[in-house]
């Protein structure tokens, strides 16, 4: 945090929050209109855990899930369900680089199933909160983040503690 700059912590949550703002109050009055809709936003597990230089994105991200639920309560009566999904470390197209085997490898131990995940596991979940089965559903954010926020900060048994 020491040295991001003012600006730039601006711009990620203009892009970030603002922007998830700006489309799901149009997606929103829209759907109110019509007393039905599903607004599903994208979270990340960064609003939940912090992360070293991940002051501006965990905070945006953190922000979404705030907003999530400000959509559900002010749009629930209108037939609107809002939601969100939180992804954990996830190759992507713009991440992909990233996940360099040194990443991999610091990164992996914190995950339960022991994988990164994808975007292809990211859909069914978005897929699920925009469906008629999810109508009950209002106000969450679902991390899909195979157990990353389960984890804790390690995963080994054996450093003793009060359980071993």
């Amino acid at each position: 945090m020491a040295e991001l700059s003012g600006d730039t912590f601006s711009k990620v949550l203009d892009v970030n929050v603002r922007g998830s703002f700006l489309c799901g109050r149009r997606a929103a009055l829209a759907m109110s209109a019509q007393s039905y809709g599903r607004i599903v936003s994208l979270s990340s597990v960064s609003g939940y855990r912090a992360g070293i230089g991940r002051a501006a994105y965990g905070t945006s991200k953190s922000a979404i899930i705030g907003l999530t639920r400000q959509f559900a309560l002010e749009f629930g009566r209108a037939g609107v369900t809002a939601n969100a999904v939180a992804p954990g470390p996830t190759v992507t197209a713009m991440t992909e680089e990233f996940y360099t085997e040194a990443t991999r490898a610091a990164v992996l131990p914190m995950i339960p199933n022991g994988t990164l995940g994808s975007v292809d596991d990211m859909t069914p979940a978005i897929l699920f909160l925009l469906s008629e089965e999810a109508r009950y559903i209002n106000g969450i954010t679902l991390p899909v983040d195979g157990g990353y926020l389960a984890s804790g900060m390690l995963q080994t048994g054996d450093l003793g503690g009060a359980d071993g």
